[in-house]
């Protein structure tokens, strides 16, 4: 089963990184997906946004690249196929 996570990062601060997600770039159903620096692991979601899993997919490839790369990535977007 293949799937999208569309996110991008909205902002980052000395306390959380906080991208835009949903199922489609653009589409109605957006959250805003809030992760903590110093524990990524107590995320959560603002907004309207119904889908926890979807934001767990994205939370899995941002922390992975930011271990690889010290940064939050500016796209954390995923794709399954």
């Amino acid at each position: 089963m293949s799937g999208h996570a569309f996110a991008r990062l909205m902002s980052v601060d000395e306390t959380a990184a906080r991208y835009d997600f949903g199922v489609s770039e653009d589409g109605p159903d957006r959250g805003t997906l809030v992760i903590p620096v110093s524990d990524p692991a107590s995320w959560r979601v603002e907004g309207e946004n119904p889908s926890p899993h979807l934001a767990d997919v994205v939370l899995g490839k941002a922390v992975t690249l930011l271990r690889r790369t010290g940064r939050w990535p500016e796209n954390a977007s995923v794709y399954t196929g």
